[in-house]
């Protein structure tokens, strides 16, 4: 059992890593759409008739690329931060038992 301030402060801890948690699937859900966006669909037969449409298509796709991969990334981040904030969770209650069971073991005379 830990001391009631170290569980609020684990409990607030946990409370943050589920937000980062959160904000890290919105992020994949907006790289899923952006995945799922593309430009040369929208053009049909215009490429053929404009002169350099190849260009703005490949530009665009390559700015989807970078886009896309910028937000999986920020999920994978906000992801560990939550994995860490659990971490720090688990070791602050770990160490408030262990300090308690040290304190246990010297007795009351201490």
């Amino acid at each position: 059992m830990t001391t009631p301030g170290v569980e609020v402060a684990c409990d607030a801890l946990r409370a943050d890593a589920n937000k980062w948690t959160t904000a890290a699937a919105a992020l994949q859900d907006a790289r899923r759409v952006a995945d799922g966006i593309t430009f040369a669909d929208k053009l049909g037969a215009i490429p053929q008739f404009v002169g350099g449409a190849e260009n703005i298509v490949a530009n665009y796709d390559r700015l989807k690329e970078k886009f896309t991969t910028a937000l999986s990334g920020g999920a994978a981040v906000m992801n560990e931060v939550s994995t860490i904030l659990k971490q720090v969770a688990n070791t602050f209650e770990q160490e408030d038992r262990d300090a308690a069971l040290g304190i246990k073991q010297e007795g009351p005379d201490r």
